[in-house]
């Protein structure tokens, strides 16, 4: 049995002095330098994970209700792209379905059970993209603190870009209805 507590709070040292914290393990101070503010709370849904176990890290409630802002947030710009892509293959589904005479029943189905698939795999999906993002700054030949110093930097959250996309989207939304009215 390990000494290491995957449950307590992380505090990644980025001012100098090396990385303590989130137990021993180097890879845990990582996550928790990359993710930010909210890692203990991932690092409790990873801890099986950072022990090199399988399995789904639970259900995301950020990535149910919000979506493709959710990755947004957490900066996975890449996933936030697949998403959109495919929320557009399943428009078109929709139609298909719709043009079928199909029940509507089917349509409400196809979103909420494709909701229900990513907000189960959001929290691997993040830690997949947190663990890239660590390898890709280690091979840039960072280590030690400097390593935490670019993690904490390069991951965390962006609440810009999603806020950006709602005021965008209520703004074209007034454009198309202004022009409709007029």
């Amino acid at each position: 049995m390990s000494d290491e507590n995957f449950y307590a709070p992380p505090s990644a040292n980025v001012e100098g002095g090396g990385a303590q914290g989130f137990g021993s393990s180097d890879h845990a101070t990582a996550l928790a330098a990359f993710v930010g503010g909210k890692s203990s709370f991932y690092l409790e849904k990873w801890a099986h994970k950072i022990r090199g176990g399988e399995g789904s890290s639970g259900f995301s409630i950020g990535a149910f209700f919000l979506g493709l802002l959710y990755f947004l947030y957490r900066k996975m710009y890449l996933y936030a792209l697949l998403l959109f892509g495919a929320q557009f293959v399943l428009i078109g589904i929709s139609i298909g379905i719709a043009l079928a005479g199909a029940p509507e029943i089917l349509n409400n189905i196809l979103g909420f059970g494709f909701n229900l698939f990513v907000s189960f795999k959001a929290h691997d999906w993040y830690y997949q993209h947190a663990c890239n993002k660590i390898e890709e700054a280690k091979a840039e030949g960072h280590d030690g603190a400097q390593l935490l110093q670019v993690l904490s930097e390069r991951g965390g959250t962006n609440l810009w870009l999603p806020l950006l996309v709602v005021f965008g989207v209520i703004g074209i939304t007034f454009m198309f209805m202004a022009l409709l009215l007029a």
